[in-house]
């Protein structure tokens, strides 16, 4: 699923959570790490 969007098949998607963010700046750029749970039914 990495790097698509739209609806699955078969896939519903019960929750989701943002549990962890992490921002930095290097060579003139943000970075963002973003980590999230995902409950699937």
């Amino acid at each position: 699923m990495e790097y698509t969007r739209g609806m699955y098949e078969n896939i519903s998607i019960s929750e989701i959570k943002l549990v962890n963010a992490e921002e930095d700046y290097i060579e003139d750029a943000f970075i963002q790490k973003l980590t999230f749970n995902i409950e699937i039914l």
